[in-house]
């Protein structure tokens, strides 16, 4: 892929035998697109690359990839021969882990994005949000809240702060991690909770060492307020549509929706023909434990809304696969990520000692055992949410005590952010890959202050574990978690393989400041061609459908990305500029969802079909501000805690 990996990889010369392999030998159909003078990154079994090469489409199907002239026999009087002029081309990028629709409803209400704030500018932000909506009595719904990097500047929140600001409305201020949800007085009565109601099971009400109320609702006990939310104002078409948007500027081409009950908006961007990414959804109830009904509702999901068989020309829906939460998160000021050791609290003389609370788990091993059974036996796969070493391991024992090993598509667990020394190689064992996302992979808010302190130095070197759990055989497939970060898949990567942010990014919390800046840890990082697989080949095949997507090869869906940056040209793009790559182009099924208006070698009705989707009323609505990359208040933020996932 790059000539510094080439031990690596079959590389093919234009002009050579070397290709012959990859060009169907047959008469080759008439191509709807042939490009030329590219070098095609392929990541099929032996990582080929055709240096100087060439790609044919046929009706959203990859027919020819070769040289130039292997594939010229399928130029026909309609062909579009495109010269990328040396560009690289590598596969659609797979995110297996997103919330597209909460990205959605995030930038196109009221955000916070992700900033480290002061009571005053929270309320600020937030009353401005009040003020453009005069006599709206319904819930206001704040999103991005670094829960966090507030505490580390104000101290432990309260709902007085919220209280007072100018407004008789309900508000609910949903944290970065999804996890739990800061609220004011007014939705505290409205949702009849008291000092004296109990915590629901998996869940916290936030109380202060009076026993008062806070204002926070800490997992389970969150869902009430965001029921009582509702849309938000916004519809679900509307939040995909800008959603979209995003997905297609950064290269992504297929998507797992990580939790969504029933909704129409696919349904309705198919039937425009404006559906431009293939979507596999999770189907979930936050917190609920009512198995048999989580998995009845799925399956008739499927029966109503399933595309059926992937379609090369034709993205659509696919349902099969159910969500559950095993715990919660892991920073300081939630501790709700299940471990198998208490968090450290502080002594009160500089030293930090083993407390009481181990976690919040959501179920017991023999729930685990059942959710999974139960939904298996459905015909459907289960994506579990674990974060701490012991929901990671009840998770893997639940699945052993099975007595089977697993189809990579069948159990995932996403994020397994804390695995223990002994538990690391049980995953290729049982066949069950890890949902990772790299970017948490460098030093940031939430590994930083309390969070550090509370883990403690031994738990804090084992933390986003990716190139040991490669190592040792697990299947790695990339999420990026979505609204959690900024959606940046190069930054993912270039931290994947340099476990360090950016300092030139801004989404990097690198960026922050120079106690950011350097490795997180010594431990091993991943390969650029294994970070890149995450998001191609493996997550394909976490999907069961390796046969169509994740690699460039002829009978596979001509889902592709172009890139201004040779990813695997090490002597161009060394590893500290790995994150500062541009998709120029982005297809799904041979259609251009995305052309970059810069470029000057791409068909200009490619160029104008990308502005036209850009133009929807609903994107052109999205504020510059509101795109969800993250915003920086100008200070150094070295003790804040961040965000989590």
């Amino acid at each position: 892929m790059a000539s510094t990996v080439n031990k690596l990889l079959l590389v093919c010369l234009a002009g050579t035998s070397l290709c012959e392999p990859l060009v169907q030998r047959a008469a080759l159909p008439v191509a709807d697109t042939l490009f030329v003078n590219g070098i095609i990154h392929t990541l099929d079994t032996g990582s080929t690359t055709v240096v100087d090469g060439a790609l044919a489409i046929t009706n959203g199907t990859i027919t020819c990839v070769g040289t130039e002239v292997a594939c010229k026999p399928a130029v026909g009087s309609s062909t579009k021969v495109v010269d990328l002029n040396g560009k690289a081309v590598i596969p659609g990028l797979i995110d297996t882990h997103i919330h597209p629709i909460d990205a959605g409803r995030a930038m196109l209400g009221c955000t916070l994005r992700f900033q480290q704030l002061t009571q005053d500018a929270l309320r600020n932000i937030i009353q401005a949000c009040l003020d453009r909506q005069p006599g709206e009595t319904r819930m206001l719904t704040v999103t991005e809240f670094d829960r966090e990097g507030f505490t580390a500047i104000n101290g432990p929140g309260n709902k007085a702060m919220l209280d007072s600001l100018n407004t008789t409305r309900p508000i609910a201020i949903i944290a970065t991690n999804q996890h739990n949800v800061f609220v004011n007085s007014k939705t505290l009565q409205l949702l009849n909770i008291t000092r004296d109601t109990p915590d629901p099971p998996g869940g916290r009400i936030g109380r202060d060492s009076n026993g008062e109320l806070t204002g926070f609702l800490e997992e389970n006990a969150s869902g009430p307020a965001r029921a009582l939310g509702g849309d938000r104002g916004i519809s679900q078409i509307d939040a995909s549509i800008a959603a979209l948007a995003q997905l297609r500027q950064k290269g992504i081409t297929t998507i797992l929706d990580a939790l969504q009950g029933r909704h129409d908006a696919w349904t309705n961007l198919t039937a425009q023909g404006d559906l431009t990414v293939r979507v596999f959804t999770c189907f979930g109830i936050f917190g609920s434990l009512d198995f048999p009904s989580i998995v009845a509702q799925a399956q008739d999901v499927k029966k109503t809304l399933d595309s059926g068989a992937l379609v090369a020309n034709a993205p659509g829906q696919i349902w099969r696969h159910v969500k559950f939460f095993t715990d919660g998160v892991l920073p300081q000021a939630s501790e709700s990520g299940f471990l198998l050791e208490p968090y450290l609290v502080d002594s009160g003389n500089g030293t930090w000692v083993p407390g009481k609370n181990f976690g919040i788990p959501n179920s017991n091993q023999s729930q685990i055992m059942e959710i999974i059974t139960r939904t298996l036996d459905a015909g459907l796969n289960i994506h579990l949410h674990a974060s701490g070493d012991a929901a990671v391991r009840s998770v893997l024992n639940a699945a052993e005590a099975m007595n089977r090993t697993f189809r990579p598509s069948e159990i995932g667990i996403a994020h397994a952010e804390l695995v223990a020394v002994e538990d690391r190689q049980r995953f290729a064992k049982l066949g069950i890959p890890v949902i990772a996302s790299y970017q948490w992979a460098q030093k940031a808010t939430y590994w930083a202050g309390l969070n550090e302190k509370a883990l403690g130095p031994e738990r804090m070197s084992r933390v986003e574990a990716h190139g040991i759990l490669n190592d040792e055989g697990a299947l790695l497939s990339y999420g990026s978690d979505w609204p959690v970060d900024p959606l940046d898949p190069f930054l993912a990567l270039s931290i994947g393989v340099n476990r360090q942010g950016d300092p030139q990014n801004r989404n990097s919390h690198a960026s922050f400041g120079p106690q950011f800046v350097g490795r997180l840890d010594q431990q091993p990082a991943l390969s650029r061609e294994v970070a890149l697989r995450g998001m191609t080949t493996a997550a394909a095949k976490y999907l069961d459908s390796s046969d169509s997507i994740g690699s460039l090869e002829v009978g596979k869906f001509a889902d592709l990305v172009v890139i201004d940056r040779d990813y695997f040209d090490e002597a161009a793009v060394p590893n500290e500029e790995l994150a500062k790559n541009k998709v120029l182009l982005t297809m799904v099924g041979g259609r251009a969802v995305f052309a970059d208006n810069s470029t000057n070698f791409l068909p200009a009705e490619w160029v104008a079909e990308s502005d036209r989707l850009n133009s929807h009323p609903v994107v052109k609505s999205i504020s510059p501000g509101n795109i969800l990359s993250r915003a920086v208040t100008g200070r150094a933020c070295g003790s804040h805690s961040g965000h989590v996932h």
